[in-house]
């Protein structure tokens, strides 16, 4: 009997995996579904009539060649099973610190070299544009820095930055996507289009001296309009005052800090987070 594909699943643990695909032709089901949603296509000419064949192959009516669901794809003309494939995937992308090849190839019963080959290719597909689509609904952004410091590496091996800087964005309850940020040594920040204007969201807990950065980043990439979000715990009149010196800038504190704090009321782009809605922040744009 044939899984439905449609119904959302996650996996949490490498059992659940095996039990979802307990064979590997429950593995070429969920590849032909995720490629071609029940209407196979033909990867020669998306315009043939395509026949089913035995042994999960197709037929291009007008090209006459043959091909199965991995075809033209990272899998093709591998002697790895899908269920391997599949399990290598996992493991790749649950593990927060990443895996390395022999550990992969520990893992899935292979060498190293083709743990190796396994890993860079999923590594390639994830720069495939389709892979790329649009995060809907709520998205969570964040940076980490990533390597080791310039006081710990030999003087003929120090970098310009010290660390690289990853963003990661994260659908809520859906997909993550991450790379290397071009900028680096900046602390990143949510930044979007909207009536040909470039808007730039800033959410930290203190303001410290990270809005220097978020200037630094605002000026580099000729933001419009920049709204800082902050607890306001370490908000007082004169640091609000700085960073509201820079055109476009607003400052957003928590009700809480807002409601205790009477200066922040008298100062004209420092706002409570209880005003924070759609029609308002589209109004100060």
């Amino acid at each position: 009997m044939k899984k439905n594909f449609e119904k959302p699943f996650k996996f949490k643990s490498i059992p659940d995996l095996f039990k979802f695909f307990r064979t590997e032709q429950d593995c070429i089901d969920y590849l032909t579904w995720i490629r071609w949603k029940g209407k196979v296509v033909s990867p020669f000419d998306p315009t043939s009539k395509v026949y089913t064949c035995k042994n999960n192959r197709y037929h291009c009516k007008n090209t006459g060649k043959y091909f199965n669901a991995k075809t033209r794809t990272i899998f093709e003309n591998s002697k790895i099973s899908l269920k391997d494939w599949f399990l290598s995937s996992y493991l790749l992308f649950s593990d927060v610190k990443g895996i390395s090849s022999r550990k992969l190839a520990r893992s899935i019963g292979v060498t190293q070299k083709t743990a190796w080959f396994v890993s860079h290719r999923w590594r390639n597909a994830s720069d495939i544009p389709m892979f790329k689509e649009l995060l809907k609904g709520v998205v969570e952004v964040d940076e980490t820095f990533v390597g080791g410091e310039n006081k710990n590496r030999h003087w003929d091996k120090k970098a310009p930055y010290s660390q690289a800087t990853v963003l990661v964005m994260r659908e809520r309850k859906g997909k993550v996507i991450s790379q290397v940020a071009p900028n680096k040594g900046i602390e990143y920040d949510f930044i979007y289009s909207y009536q040909d204007k470039k808007i730039g969201i800033s959410a930290k807990r203190t303001t410290r001296e990270r809005w220097k950065q978020n200037w630094a980043h605002c000026v580099d990439l000729e933001v419009d309009v920049m709204f800082l979000i902050t607890l306001g715990t370490d908000l007082n009149e004169t640091k609000a005052q700085t960073v509201l010196s820079y055109q476009g800038w607003y400052i957003i504190v928590a009700k809480e800090i807002y409601d205790d704090n009477k200066y922040l009321k008298n100062i004209e782009k420092v706002f409570s987070s209880e005003k924070v809605k759609n029609s308002f922040l589209k109004f100060l744009i």
